[in-house]
């Protein structure tokens, strides 16, 4: 994938995104293996820009899902995945621009497609800024939730059709971190209907109460 091969995301020249970056990753670093800790490590620092922390993190989570798609792409194949799918719970076409019509494809072209599209997101800078002066654009939060939904997707596909293969490669316990940002900071903003989070409920479910997962049907989220 071409977002899996770029040197640097655009959004990582704001200096204010470096500091953000710093504290995320020192967070991200006191959690690994405690839940408690994600949900602490999402949560908007006092003081801190929504957007600022919003973009921050969408920028790293979709990294952190390139290397998770580095990982499956050579097992991913159309013979073997020929349509996205998660399991026989949930199948995804997809739109180019979300209003022509949906199609079939494989589950690699899906996700291909899915980097091309979040990249050229990053690196439109009325949607990112670059500069602190710049402002973020009214339904910025929109584009971020959207980028999250079609990440969470690419995870839902892993997970039922690839879960074993990264296992055995040794990849369990960042894949499950990775997953894990993901799922703590859409819930935390309330980003992703709950209805797209079905396939992976039982997971989410080991990863937080099972209180918190349900609270979270009735939450009126972005997209």
């Amino acid at each position: 994938s071409k977002f899996g091969r770029r040197k640097t995301l655009v959004y990582n020249k704001s200096n204010k995104h470096e500091k953000l970056n710093a504290t995320l990753r020192m967070s991200m670093k006191r959690t690994l293996g405690d839940n408690d800790g994600f949900r602490d490590a999402v949560l908007l620092p006092h003081g801190e820009d929504l957007n600022e922390w919003l973009a921050m993190n969408t920028a790293e989570i979709a990294e952190a899902a390139s290397l998770v798609w580095a990982q499956c792409e050579v097992i991913c194949v159309p013979s073997i995945c020929p349509t996205m799918s998660a399991g026989t719970k949930a199948s995804y076409l997809w739109s180019n621009d979300g209003k022509s019509k949906p199609k079939v494809v494989s589950a690699s072209e899906y996700i291909n497609n899915v980097f091309d599209w979040v990249q050229s997101e990053l690196d439109n800078e009325e949607i990112f800024p670059v500069s602190e002066e710049e402002k973020f654009p009214r339904n910025f939060q929109k584009h971020v939730a959207m980028i999250i939904k079609r990440l969470f997707r690419l995870y839902s596909h892993v997970y039922f059709s690839h879960f074993e293969e990264l296992r055995n490669q040794g990849f369990e316990a960042h894949l499950n971190t990775c997953f894990k940002h993901l799922t703590f900071f859409l819930m935390e903003f309330k980003l992703v209907n709950a209805k797209e989070l079905i396939p992976l409920r039982s997971l989410i479910k080991k990863f937080m109460s099972s209180s918190t997962y349900d609270d979270y049907k009735n939450v009126q989220s972005i997209v």
